[in-house]
């Protein structure tokens, strides 16, 4: 649950302040509060921004949530463990490593799965909106 609220949590809020930011750096400005991202730009402009605001922040909150992530599985498979004995257990097994380790693996299915999403999902969630 802390991974999935740290995941949630960060990417919406954080999205549109790292999309400003892209668009202005894109842009070659130093102003970013006054990029309007709702403003109309060429297509690969806003691909380029999108793609980097949510990929950027999708991965930040994955790493972030990691150590929360694995105290979930270890609680999950070991269920007489309470949340001091589940934190104890992890370091002593894997150390500082406990709070990125395995995140690797999960970005690499985020960006899978974000990937498909684009290719196979976006185009049929277009034609949906068409026929409306």
């Amino acid at each position: 649950m802390c991974s999935s609220t740290v995941e949630a949590g960060v990417v919406e809020p954080a999205g549109k302040l790292v999309r400003r930011s892209s668009m202005a750096l894109i842009g070659g400005t130093s102003q970013v509060a006054s990029v309007d991202v709702e403003a109309p730009q060429s297509a690969a402009s806003s691909t380029a921004s999108r793609m980097l605001a949510v990929g950027g922040t999708s991965i930040f909150a994955t790493f972030a949530s990691q150590g929360c992530h694995n105290a979930q599985l270890l609680m999950q498979s070991d269920t007489s463990l309470t949340y001091g004995q589940t934190i104890r257990t992890l370091f002593a097994e894997h150390g500082w490593r406990v709070l990125y380790m395995g995140g690797s693996a999960r970005i690499a299915l985020l960006l899978l799965v974000n990937g498909l999403n684009e290719v196979l999902l976006k185009p049929a969630w277009e034609a949906k909106k068409q026929l409306r």
